[in-house]
């Protein structure tokens, strides 16, 4: 019988098309052996019986006999189930289904449990691995502001990094400036120039290499300065083409896929007078650097080695015995945190030079640790039903009514007000000098008044530049407009006539508002340096025509100064700096009440970022800025940033985590509860942090309760999106179902 029902079971499941027909035959199947069940278990179909004739009784004597009873139908037999002696091959069977798939150390692990049972409880004891948390580890991207999910790490603190080569990924399209021994990238100092070369950790240039175009070029009248704005260089240089006939090694050098060994530099960094564009690097010391006069980068290259970072006067810069660590060659980080320290922005350890740069530093506020108001970051989490039971009360950073986003204008009268409320020397800065051209970088620009200023145009510049500056300015509104204009020949502090407004050139940090309420104690000129500006009412701050511009740009100052906007921005009480977040400043600008307790609560895998890690994840940390760069930085780690693609994000985190994963049960688990409660492809980079935040929704509760799932499900703002609430309308008004 069983043979038979299976047969027929697999052949009709065979035949079947439609998914109600294979329900059917499903019952079918579940149904028929009992249906079936009438043979006798005594004899089979393949058995046969005989038996012995006996004399047929006479009809007299044949009592009558009553019907028989039918047969009593026999209990259903429970399956009976054959233990299979445990080995490697039935464990890797079983870590195939139960995991993503079997490891050596997986199997290892395996072997020491005494049964497939215990590794279940093993496993569901095992701390759930937070797909958010591992993103958020690995997010260390360049910021020189305070954005909305944090503010660069200060210097001092643990993990603050140093890179010792002058040029880094960052400044890739970028205007460079090479006069009088030294080297600015978009108007920032970054080098002076050793002319012995060994400050800069570089050797006197080996001269031009050959530059033999193939055959077939030459054929055709083509040279290889000819082909070099069409070429792709990066496909054709490595190829085994070129390489064994070593074509166009000038050029290949110039592109910056020179060959192995080749040194085709035919100047140095000492004897160059040059303004260009930085067209491609490699961050390293001595590595690859490719120049151009050309915005477009499409043609006139000059191929360099990146010097490392060389101070003439080593006075400008902090000499330090702090201990460091090592994050990749010429790359240091902070190995001690300091509550204060006098680090400057270059620094000097080891006998060679360093400069500072800013990366985001992102904060832990889990639901196991809400972060404590602190003056370095304020937690804006909301109570939810994730968080309720780990919320605590705080008696510092944020009161609850500036949770709310009550506009406040950075105008002179609020600048007063946070010292007349709060004693707090809040400035616009003013007298910020610069040298650098506006053009082909981000650059600030004033709106005159006519009425108190001279509103003459800049003689010489060209109409073409007063144009594009022009085209730019129509981008932004208000009478600070932070833009970036394509025009080639224009001078610092350049007047422009836009319509019939006036506008002059300004240093990019003029007229930003900072909170100098730190630096009060650290000016080395004493307190009244600071403190008399706001005595006298005045709601700017002058820096000092006799002070160097380098003692701002390089200086120590910002480690002590809290940004806050620019004058005239918008903002909300909520984006004030932490320090100014106080109870008197509140009650100053609300009319909504004083409370002396707020709220923190965490969120589910906030959790902090590791320096160590360095940058390796695509991280969107401001939703709202003006410019690409302000949003994201894509400038990944070596080897990272050679290959990945910033739209892979979300499953480059999935698949690390879960096929490096300890609780492998889980994370398996947990994918196929993704593929119930699906919300649509999301390849946008900004959409990372939101997603792997919903996939956590299935990794937390994946052995826990079906009706969680559904809830967190419901109010996560991804499936809002997707199907449940945006956009959405009631029956009664757009007589169509939700």
């Amino acid at each position: 019988n069983s043979l038979t029902t299976g047969a027929i079971s697999r052949v009709l499941a065979m035949t079947a098309r439609h998914w109600v027909l294979r329900l059917v035959l499903l019952a079918v199947g579940i149904w028929l052996p009992f249906l079936l069940n009438g043979c006798s278990d005594e004899t089979s179909l393949d058995e046969t019986t005989t038996a012995s004739p006996s004399p047929s009784p006479s009809p007299e004597n044949v009592a009558p006999t009553p019907s028989p009873s039918p047969p009593a139908s026999p209990s259903p037999v429970p399956p009976e189930y054959v233990t299979v002696p445990r080995s490697k091959e039935t464990d890797a069977q079983f870590l195939i289904k139960a995991s993503f798939g079997p490891t050596r150390s997986s199997m290892t692990e395996m072997q020491q449990q005494p049964s497939y049972k215990a590794w279940i409880q093993s496993q569901m004891a095992a701390p759930a691995t937070s797909h958010r948390a591992y993103y958020r580890a690995r997010a260390n991207p360049r910021v020189d502001m305070d954005v909305q999910v944090g503010r660069p790490r200060k210097r001092c603190a643990l993990g603050s990094r140093f890179q010792g080569f002058a040029i880094d990924a960052a400044d890739k399209k970028q205007n460079i400036t090479v006069r009088n021994m030294k080297v600015f990238v978009a108007g920032e100092f970054r080098t002076d120039i050793d002319p012995a070369f060994a400050g800069n950790m570089l050797s006197a240039p080996a001269g031009s290499c050959s530059n033999i175009a193939p055959r077939s070029w030459a054929d055709a009248g083509t040279t290889c300065e000819d082909r070099s704005d069409a070429l792709h260089w990066s496909w054709f240089c490595p190829s085994d083409w070129f390489v064994n006939g070593k074509f166009c090694r000038q050029s290949c050098w110039d592109k910056g896929v020179g060959y192995d060994g080749d040194d085709c530099s035919t100047i140095s960094w000492a004897s160059m007078d040059f303004e260009g564009y930085i067209c491609d690097l490699t961050e390293s010391i001595g590595g690859h650097v490719t120049l151009s006069t050309e915005s477009t980068c499409d043609k006139s290259y000059i191929g360099m080695r990146n010097p490392a970072t060389w101070l003439a006067d080593a006075s400008q810069s902090t000499e330090t015995t702090l201990p460091f660590d090592t994050l990749k060659p010429g790359v240091l980080l902070l190995a001690e945190a300091r509550t204060l320290c006098n680090l400057a922005s270059f620094i000097k350890t080891g006998g060679r030079f360093y400069r500072h740069q800013p990366r985001l530093e992102l904060v832990e506020n889990t639901l196991e640790s809400p972060k404590a108001g602190v003056a370095e970051m304020c937690p804006t989490v909301m109570r939810t039903f994730l968080n309720k039971d780990s919320c605590k009360l705080q008696a510092s950073c944020a009161p609850l009514q500036m949770q709310r986003n009550v506009p406040l204008e950075l105008s002179t009268s609020t600048l007063q007000k946070f010292f007349t409320a709060g004693l707090k020397y809040v400035y616009a800065v003013v007298g910020l000098r610069t040298t650098s051209s506006p053009c082909g970088t981000l650059a600030r620009w004033k709106r005159l008044d006519c009425s108190t200023e001279s509103c003459v145009v800049t003689a010489g510049v060209s109409s073409d530049d007063a144009e594009a500056i022009s085209t730019a300015l129509d981008s932004q509104d208000g009478w600070l407009r932070d833009v970036q204009a394509s025009c080639s020949n224009v001078p610092a502090h350049a007047v422009v006539q836009h319509g019939s407004d006036y506008f002059q050139h300004a240093h990019l940090h003029e007229y930003n508002v900072y909170d100098f309420t730190e630096w009060v104690q650290q000016h080395p000129g004493g307190e009244s340096q600071i403190t008399k500006w706001a005595s006298s009412g005045s709601a700017e701050i002058s820096f000092p025509s006799h002070h160097s511009m380098e003692r701002w740009d390089a200086g120590s100052t910002h480690e002590f100064l809290e940004y806050v906007g620019r004058m005239g921005d918008v903002i909300g009480l909520h984006d004030l700096p932490a320090e100014l977040q106080t109870q008197s400043v509140a009650a100053a600008f609300s009319s909504e009440g004083l409370s002396s307790y707020h709220e923190t609560c965490g969120s589910p895998g906030e959790a902090s970022n590791d320096p160590t890690l360095g940058n390796k994840l695509g991280f969107y940390y401001d939703f709202f800025g003006k410019t690409d760069d302000r949003l994201h930085d894509e400038r990944f780690e070596s080897p990272h940033w050679q290959s990945l693609d910033q739209r892979l994000n979300k499953m480059n985190v999935w698949f690390n985590v879960v096929l490096d994963a300890p609780d492998q049960l889980r994370q398996r688990t947990a994918w196929a509860l993704s593929q119930i409660f699906v919300i649509g492809q999301f390849e946008d980079n900004q959409y990372c942090e939101l997603w792997v935040n919903y996939y956590d929704i299935f990794v937390r509760n994946a052995f826990g309760n079906f009706r969680d799932v559904l809830r967190e499900v419901t109010y996560n703002p991804l499936m809002g999106n997707y199907l449940t609430y945006e956009g959405n309308k009631a029956f009664d008004v757009s007589n169509t179902y939700p």
